[in-house]
């Protein structure tokens, strides 16, 4: 079977649990494990140091909204709801320095789009431990596998944490660079 059968299939599967479903019921999108994959943090003088390397992983459950606005993590006894942004990625500022965090081409190439504005992207304003005000962003990439940045400006720093989140039970599925119309040689 083709990929882009396949994808057409699995969207085609989506679209009929959600309408099963009813409205105001959301769509359980499964365990999923995250990791801290760079970051860095940028002084008042324009100065940018990359963050320690952080392997560090925890466990969430994903759950999207039957309208596709709100996307919710429930990570460690704690839920976190992330609203739909309507302007997509560019309604956020990580600013990639050093080659430490994603660049914005390198994602639009990942999530299979042209724009920043047509990358599906949730987030919320959060308060986080020893870094104050934060904004928390998920975005998705390549059909349902999720990355994100958490960007927080504590005393007039920068600092920007990227992460990933992976599916653990069951098939992660594979980012691809052929387009859905180009056979894969199956």
């Amino acid at each position: 079977m083709r990929p882009w059968t396949i994808r057409a299939l699995r969207a085609g599967l989506v679209a009929a649990v959600l309408l099963a479903a009813g409205p105001g019921l959301c769509l359980d999108l499964g365990p999923h494990r995250i990791v801290n994959t760079g970051g860095f943090v940028a002084g008042a003088d324009g100065t940018v140091v990359p963050l320690p390397q952080d392997l560090g992983t925890a466990d969430l459950t994903l759950h999207l909204s039957d309208d596709a606005t709100v996307l919710t993590l429930d990570i460690a006894g704690t839920r976190l709801a992330l609203f739909r942004r309507p302007d997509g990625l560019a309604s956020i500022d990580w600013t990639p320095r050093a080659g430490v965090v994603i660049h914005r081409d390198d994602l639009l190439a990942l999530a299979g789009k042209t724009r920043l504005e047509e990358v599906d992207t949730w987030g919320a304003e959060i308060d986080w431990p020893a870094s104050g005000p934060a904004t928390l962003v998920l975005f998705d990439v390549a059909n349902a596998a999720y990355a994100g940045f958490l960007v927080s400006r504590p005393g007039g720093k920068t600092v920007v944490r990227q992460m990933e989140l992976h599916r653990h039970i069951g098939p992660r599925r594979r980012i691809s660079a052929d387009p859905p119309s180009r056979p894969s040689g199956d």
